[in-house]
Parts: C-alpha cells; sequence; structure tokens
C-alpha cells in the first residue's frame, strides 16, 4: 500500500505514492473518502483514498487490499497516527539539523582562519586587481619563508577540515559509534589544535605555555582533536587581553589530567552549571556582543565523553576590570584513563 502524508503546515511526512500525478488522481476520484479505480499506467484496478482533517491530509492507494473492508480499516487507523507521525519527523528532522548545525558552526571557524591566512600572503584586493599565476608566482618568490609558512597552515586546516568531516560521518546516525581509539601523545595533539590560533592569541598579545610529557593515551584522535579545537576556539574570543594561557599535563590516580588555565570573561554563579548546555550563551559574552550560537563547549564535552573522559570547569571569582569588562581565572579540565592499546 502506498501513502502519503501532509502535516498541517503542508510539510510532506512520507511519501511512496510512485507517480507525481497519483494525487490529482485521487482526489479526481475520491468523493466520499473512498473509491476504485483503474490505474493508467499499470491498469490494476486500485483501492484509493483520502483524508483531510486537523492533522493534515492523507492519501492512500493500494493493489494489494483482498477487500474494501481492510483497506478501509488500515485508512481509519492510519487517521488517528497523523499528528505522531509528524511529531516524529519534526524530531528527526531537529536531530539532522543539530548534527548538521554542529559541523558548519566548526568549518567556518576553520575557513575564516584559512582565508586570513592566504590574505597575509596575497591581500584579497591584490588578487582582484592581478588575477594571472604570475603575479602570484612573484608575491611567492619575494616572500617565500612566509609562502611556506602558509603552506602549512593551510594543510593543518585541511586537516582540521578533515577530522571534522570524519567526526561528522562518524556521528552522522547516533552518537553511540565504535571509535577509533588509538595511542596518541597528547601534547602533540593540543599543539597540532593551537598552531592555526597563533595569530588569534599574537593580536591579543596572549602568550600560551604548553607542557611537555612524553605518556600517551587511548584515544580516538579526530573526536578528541575537534574537542580541543572547540575549546581553544572559545579561548581566542574570551581570554583576557595581554595575559597567559597556561596548558599542563599529569597523571593522577589513573588519569590523565589536561588543564588549560587563563583568565577569561567572568562566569556569574547562576551559569557555572549552564555553559556545556546547547545553545547556551555567557552572561558577559553577550554584554561584549561576542556570543556564539552555544555549540562549542556543549560539542566539546560530548565528544570527551565519547572517549570516555570528563570535561569540566573551575571558575574563579578573583575580578579584574578591563574597559568594564570583568575577567577572573577559569579552568577547564578534561580527565581521561589511561588505556593501553592490547
Amino acid at each position: 500500500m502506498d501513502r502519503k502524508i501532509i502535516d498541517i503546515e503542508d510539510n510532506v511526512i512520507l511519501d511512496t505514492l510512485p507517480k507525481q500525478d497519483c494525487v490529482e488522481c485521487i482526489l479526481a476520484n475520491v468523493k466520499n473518502e473512498y473509491a476504485q479505480v483503474p490505474c493508467k499506467y499499470d491498469n490494476l484496478s486500485k483501492r484509493v483514498a483520502f483524508h483531510s482533517g486537523k492533522n493534515g491530509k492523507l492519501f492512500l492507494c493500494s493493489s494489494d487490499s483482498k477487500t474494501t473492508k481492510l483497506f478501509k480499516e488500515e485508512f481509519l487507523a492510519l487517521i488517528p497516527c497523523m499528528k505522531s507521525f509528524a511529531d516524529i519527523a519534526k524530531d528527526i528532522s531537529l536531530g539532522a539539523f543539530q548534527r548538521t548545525d554542529r559541523v558548519i558552526h566548526n568549518l567556518k571557524s576553520i575557513n575564516g582562519h584559512a582565508i586570513q591566512e592566504l590574505e597575509n600572503l596575497v591581500p584579497q584586493t591584490d588578487i582582484g586587481n592581478n588575477q594571472n599565476v604570475e603575479y602570484v608566482t612573484n608575491v611567492i618568490k619575494d616572500n617565500p619563508k612566509l609562502a611556506a609558512l602558509t603552506f602549512f597552515r593551510m594543510a593543518k586546516f585541511n586537516r582540521a577540515m578533515k577530522a571534522e568531516f570524519t567526526v561528522y560521518d562518524k556521528l552522522l546516525h547516533n552518537d553511540n559509534v565504535p571509535l577509533q581509539r588509538q595511542n596518541h601523545n597528547v601534547p602533540n595533539v593540543v599543539m597540532s589544535v593551537l598552531y592555526p590560533f597563533f595569530a588569534d592569541f599574537h593580536e591579543k598579545e596572549v602568550y600560551v605555555h604548553v607542557d611537555t610529557m612524553d605518556t600517551k593515551i587511548l584515544l580516538d584522535f579526530e573526536t578528541f582533536y575537534v574537542a580541543f579545537y572547540h575549546l581553544v576556539e572559545n579561548a581566542t574570543k574570551y581570554v583576557k587581553p595581554k595575559t597567559r594561557i597556561n596548558i599542563t599535563f599529569k597523571i593522577e590516580d589513573g588519569e590523565f589530567i589536561l588543564k588549560m588555565s587563563m583568565t577569561s570573561l567572568f562566569i556569574e554563579t547562576e551559569e557555572k552549571n549552564k555553559i556545556f548546555d546547547e545553545g547556551y550563551s555567557g552572561i558577559w559574552a553577550k554584554k561584549i556582543k561576542q556570543q556564539g550560537r552555544g555549540i562549542g563547549m556543549f560539542r566539546a564535552r560530548r565528544l570527551i565523553e565519547l572517549n570516555n573522559g570528563t570535561l569540566t570547569i573551575d571558575t574563579g571569582d578573583d575580578i579584574s576590570k578591563v574597559n568594564g569588562v570583568e575577567y577572573a581565572t577559569n579552568t577547564f579540565v578534561i580527565s581521561m584513563p589511561i588505556d593501553k592499546e592490547k
């Protein structure tokens, strides 16, 4: 049995009718909800039905119902379920939108950094006025070191984008997918994430110190990479200018602990338990009009949890002010079990 369901907002919830003009055929032949008509496409006699009510519209077409009575019973059984079908479809659509929105959020950020790097080498205005290979070739010859650095940075941005796509692909259907967990040196992963942001920190005169440690832990590279990327991007927006970010590592009670401590926007008492909620933007972020869409922190915690870890924040009350903006010491803490690859 083929069917088409349209909700009250004219959104198609389900459509298995084989031809585009099946709806017109049903509407033309159904007078009192039911009819039996010959199909012009396969010459079969088919039972059709149509219902329009407060929950939308329902079209049915069947050539395999043994009796009109059975056909009517199925038709009448579907009518009360139309709203449930619409609600389920909306939930599925919302889930798909949220997953897509999360990856777009990060890809836009990465792309922005990539564009900035290219324009540092060849300004967009110059490219617009000199659209030829020779001009760009001369720029590279005149600035070989900058060109080489730009090349390596673009490679890192491509790696970041690849990680985003890989994570999106892994989590496309659900969050309970098997990850490719291997032994990685976390400080090395941290540095690979930090590198594209150095220009942002330099602009704010922020010094970033990263501890060294040789210990490897078992994790999924792409999901951890993307999670830490969100934390660093958050830091570039909200860290206090002319300060220092300390990233430290230690092993304690069988746990690998990463701490990223900085002087950043003050977190009010009432929002300490909200900053990892999807859709939430901080009070001070809104005050200075630097709020995001509340995706980064939510996603970072979820991806760390997929690696059997935890992400928390220790907030400070040692308030200092710059141009009326309140800052305090805040420390993000990632804890992960030290599992060894068998």
